[in-house]
């Protein structure tokens, strides 16, 4: 690959790179997969998804806020959300649209994907943390551009899980390696730990 090739082809990847701060924990990262999380601030690791698919995401998130701004004219688009946590640490998330009292989250995908459960944790979190009552999640097929909107009311409840999968991230992080007694719990979705970085390392802790 030529040089200006590789330009052009990290400029695809890093377009809406933020980088985190140490005491920085995503939404993104907790609803998946708690243990993940805390490997990803402990490894100091911000991983991306370097695909196509990933990259026509992202483009479609934009594309979206140019589409809807006319049927949508009070709608405020990519919301950066905050919830304070234990030690310094802080909840982070962006929530794709607001629209009144309720926050959109807009995900390109296949209608069959098994994530719409995590879909809702997400976009319940950004409902309790920007104080809307109400979320839909919108599920746009990355094949037919089918769309189907799932709506859910604000669970307080189900935030505070949440927020306790946060105190059990700070307080592994926090701990000296004699000191840690165990892991923050893992991923509930089988499909999440398929692919993932740490699948032999959380094995190997698994089996002592």
């Amino acid at each position: 690959m030529s040089e200006e090739a590789q330009v052009i082809r990290e400029a695809l990847i890093n377009f809406d790179y933020r980088p985190r701060r140490p005491t920085d924990i995503y939404v993104t990262d907790v609803v998946m997969c708690p243990r993940r999380a805390f490997f990803n601030i402990k490894f100091n690791a911000n991983p991306m998804i370097v695909s196509a698919r990933a990259i026509t995401g992202k483009a479609i998130h934009m594309l979206l806020q140019q589409a809807l701004k006319s049927r949508y004219p009070n709608a405020v688009f990519e919301v950066s959300c905050q919830y304070p946590l234990e030690n310094g640490y802080v909840l982070l998330g962006r929530a794709d649209m607001i629209d009144g009292d309720t926050v959109y989250e807009f995900k390109y995908t296949s209608m069959y994907n098994q994530a719409k459960e995590m879909y809702f944790a997400q976009a319940n979190c950004y409902a309790n943390m920007i104080d809307c009552n109400r979320f839909k999640v919108v599920i746009i097929d990355r094949n037919k551009l089918d769309v189907l909107v799932l709506e859910g009311e604000r669970s307080e409840d189900a935030f505070m899980k949440i927020i306790d999968q946060c105190n059990q991230i700070i307080k592994a992080l926090q701990a000296k390696d004699e000191e840690l007694d165990r892991l923050p719990e893992r991923s509930p979705w089988s499909w999440a730990c398929d692919n993932c970085t740490y699948k032999l390392i959380c094995r190997m802790v698994d089996l002592k």
